[in-house]
């Protein structure tokens, strides 16, 4: 017997509710995902076994017949019923007894299954507690770089070290060996970023002072006007990302589509190569004032821009894909600490380049510090391009079919 319930109201929480109805436990949908605080009730006909998935929270309760199951989840999150030989594992926090009226009806029992579904929210005072608390300990770590540059590389280690026994510890070598080339191309991740950030620091500098005018005056210029190349970054992506995004497929439908490990080493060969760009016209295009004409920091971005479209789109899919489903928030967050690694390193870059201490350029700082150091990070990313090129076919075996 099967009894479909408009709406319902379970005290105390007052939430609105879905209903799902199924005499045969057959895996299926449960619709549409469910709202904030939203309470799921499943209603099942007949003795059974079973378990409710929701998200990635398996949920085992034993199902019997009329009964209702009823799940709080305070995010947004997919479910389904799946048969099962075994009642799972057990709630701890299982609340039961709950009483909830249907309109017209009378009053049924309701098992309420899982954790804090009551969905209580952190009071007020402890929340701005721990932002006051977090904002002091970023404003300690902003300030001592060295602390800071230690602790990022403790975490990427701890994090490492995590997957590699995580993946140790799951006894499947196809896993292990997806960490493996996860890691592999976090490296190949830091590095890009590293080099492509100095677009928004010393490169900054670069233009002020050893770049002609775009427009206006070399005092205009030098007041604000070269802040212009800040824009050009966007300007090309708004320009270059549809046939980036035609293009690949292009490719794929001809078998020649490069692999993610080659669209990496792509990515770093082109920011080291808008590097050789500004060396070249250093060594070679200074007028009398020192100066370097301004088309050669826009090819810079150009290429800089195109291998952020060959590398960035495909960062965050590869990781989602990469990791096990139980650690794709750690892998992504693994993602993000590697580009936090990497503007970290982008800044000890940037005060080299421009002869400062990571807050701008020294008074003397001359041109050819800026060509020494660009002549050493061309030397890098094409280094590291063309290793993951070499690289790729090994990293695409222990990616194990990940596209």
């Amino acid at each position: 017997m099967t009894r479909d319930w408009e709406s319902l109201t379970l005290d105390p929480w007052r939430d609105q509710v879905e209903v799902v109805t199924a005499d045969a436990l057959e895996p299926e949908s449960l619709g549409p995902a469910l709202g904030e605080g939203r309470i799921l009730l499943v209603h099942v006909g007949g003795d059974v076994e079973a378990e409710l998935v929701l998200g990635k929270d398996r949920l085992g309760a034993q199902l019997e017949g009329d009964d209702l199951l009823a799940v709080g989840h305070r995010n947004p999150v997919r479910g389904r019923v799946e048969p099962t030989g075994e009642v799972g594992r057990e709630q701890d926090s299982a609340l039961d007894g709950r009483r909830a009226e249907a309109g017209g009806e009378a009053a049924v029992d309701v098992d309420v299954v899982a954790g804090d579904v009551s969905g209580a929210e952190v009071p007020a005072h402890i929340v701005g507690i721990g932002a006051l608390v977090m904002a002091v300990a970023v404003y300690f770590l902003l300030s001592e770089s060295t602390i800071l540059g230690f602790l990022l590389v403790g975490i990427m280690i701890a994090l490492i070290a995590y997957f590699i026994i995580s993946g140790i510890r799951s006894g499947d070598r196809v896993q292990l060996h997806r960490y493996i080339a996860m890691i592999i191309l976090f490296a190949a991740n830091a590095c890009f970023w590293a080099l492509f950030e100095q677009a928004g620091s010393s490169m900054n500098f670069f233009a002020r002072e050893f770049v002609t005018p775009m427009f206006g005056s070399t005092e205009a210029w030098q007041s604000g006007g070269f802040g212009i190349f800040q824009s050009l970054n966007p300007l090309y992506i708004l320009l270059l990302a549809p046939a980036f995004a035609a293009f690949w497929p292009w490719l794929d439908k001809r078998g020649v589509n490069p692999s993610i490990p080659r669209k990496f080493a792509l990515g770093l060969i082109q920011v080291a190569a808008g590097f050789y760009i500004l060396v070249f016209a250093i060594a070679n295009f200074q007028n009398a004032a020192g100066m370097v004409p301004w088309i050669f920091l826009a090819l810079t971005y150009l290429l800089h821009t195109t291998g952020e479209l060959c590398l960035s789109p495909i960062g965050l899919s590869m990781v989602t894909k990469l990791a096990a489903e139980k650690e794709t928030g750690m892998a992504m967050g693994g993602w993000f600490l590697s580009i936090a690694m990497a503007q970290y390193i982008a800044g000890i870059i940037a005060a080299i380049a421009s002869g400062g201490n990571g807050h701008g350029p020294a008074a003397d700082a001359g041109i050819m510090q800026y060509s020494d150091t660009y002549w050493m990070l061309f030397l890098v990313g094409l280094g590291f391009g063309i290793a993951y090129l070499v690289l790729a076919p090994l990293i695409n075996k222990l990616m194990h079919g990940v596209k």
